[in-house]
């Protein structure tokens, strides 16, 4: 007779968890629904690259993390570029020369943005966060300047470009932040 007691209470236990659960998600989609990540692209300098990053962002702080990790991909992927030009045997000896400066600083790019994505995890001061943006900036057309100095066109010029624009972004977002 106990089995036939349980069965019934089991049932509404269930029932009321799943409504509970119904309820929690129902809230979290609503939340999220009030955060508009066209708009807070918008802000940005370049608000068609910031929507078309994949981001199921629940805030702009979401957001700004999403950015920051797409642009130290790219950095990545930039480094990786330079040293591969690096290693061509067509590749002049100044050329060679302005893609180590590139190579270098793309390397710096990476920690920079690394490091502002730590201090979004760790909330740290906003201050911490702008700095890392602002240098990743800076490493960004140290490459560029690496070439113009000397007169060259630079082999890397449609990543730079690209790197620049999300790290622009980056800045934007991070400024919102405040």
């Amino acid at each position: 007779m106990s089995k036939l007691l349980a069965l019934p209470t089991l049932l509404l236990l269930l029932l009321a968890s799943t409504a509970v659960d119904a309820r929690v998600i129902k809230r979290m989609q609503h939340r999220r629904a009030l955060f508009d990540v066209a708009a807070a692209c918008k802000t940005t300098s370049y608000p068609l690259l910031c929507q078309s990053l994949p981001a199921d962002s629940a805030s702009l702080k979401d957001l700004t993390s999403t950015v920051v990790s797409a642009a130290a991909d790219k950095a990545k992927e930039a480094q990786d570029e330079a040293a591969k030009l690096m290693a061509e045997p067509e590749t002049s000896n100044t050329v060679s020369q302005s893609l180590g400066v590139c190579r270098a600083n793309f390397d710096s790019a990476v920690d920079s943005l690394r490091g502002a994505a730590k201090n979004l995890k760790e909330a740290a001061s906003h201050a911490d966060l702008m700095s890392n943006l602002s240098a990743a900036t800076a490493f960004v057309e140290t490459c560029n300047d690496a070439f113009a100095e000397r007169g060259l066109k630079s082999p890397v010029a449609k990543t730079t470009e690209l790197l620049g624009k999300l790290v622009s972004n980056c800045l934007d977002l991070g400024s919102a932040l405040q």
